[in-house]
């Protein structure tokens, strides 16, 4: 959604260069092996970094303790998750690319790399510390970077998150560095931002809906998260404001 990558890049200060993927494949995670760095940050257009001092620090943290990856397991830390803990949501993620193609041959491998039981054994300590859902499953396509990473025991930094009590819906979150400190809030669900407007009743054919979408200059309207998302981003711009002032 245009109107969330330009709010949320625009929070992202960091002196590294920015790149707008928006293109993926159903693994897309393994997408990001692809680019040409020593390491690779990938923030969702919902997720509003509002501290990006954490950055760096994070990054130092992870270089000196020999891990590759860093990200929230997809289970077991929220409510809104309840799948497999070992993997990571990618909402924020971040690799340390150089230090993972040392060990990479070919990248159709991890794409199609499987679950293992014994891979139970890297489930995080903060899932179970706490008394959330998860199952060890392959519900997502792009799990296999993970559980590839588990078989070469390379070490993955999960990040712990809360929600964020800010809105009623309880649907947000706040993502915590390698200390403990919240830096960035996911609002999830982007693609309810906004909708395609669409009357079917007068479309009937593709020539029809093409016609129909050519003549509109913004065929989106307001999504059922549309609100949600922008008391997010009003919340954001407070924290941004009073940090600066």
């Amino acid at each position: 959604m245009p109107e969330l990558y330009q709010f949320s890049s625009k929070l992202v200060n960091l002196p590294y260069k920015k790149k707008r993927l928006t293109k993926w494949s159903n693994t897309y995670t393994t997408d990001l092996l692809n680019i040409k760095a020593d390491w690779v940050i990938h923030i969702d257009e919902d997720s509003f970094m509002f501290d990006s001092s954490r950055i760096e620090p994070l990054l130092m943290y992870m270089e000196e303790n020999g891990y590759v990856c860093a990200g929230m397991p997809d289970g077991g830390v929220l409510d809104i998750r309840f799948h497999n803990p070992v993997a990571c949501n990618a909402f924020f993620l971040v690799l340390h690319r150089k230090a993972i193609v040392k060990h990479m041959n070919d990248i159709e491998e991890i794409k199609n790399f499987r679950w293992h039981e014994e891979y139970r054994e890297f489930t995080p300590a903060i899932v179970k510390e706490k008394d959330r859902k998860y199952e060890y499953c392959e519900c997502e396509s792009f799990y296999g970077l993970y559980f590839w990473l588990c078989s070469l025991r390379l070490p993955i930094l999960y990040m712990d998150a809360e929600e964020w009590i800010g809105e009623y819906e309880r649907t947000s979150c706040l993502l915590k560095d390698h200390t403990g400190v919240p830096f960035l809030l996911h609002t999830w669900y982007s693609h309810r931002y906004r909708v395609l407007r669409i009357r079917l009743r007068t479309v009937r054919s593709g020539r029809q809906l093409l016609q129909y979408l050519r003549s509109k200059i913004s065929p989106l309207k307001k999504g059922p998260s549309y609100e949600r998302i922008n008391r997010a981003m009003d919340y954001v711009k407070k924290v941004k404001k009073n940090t600066n002032s």
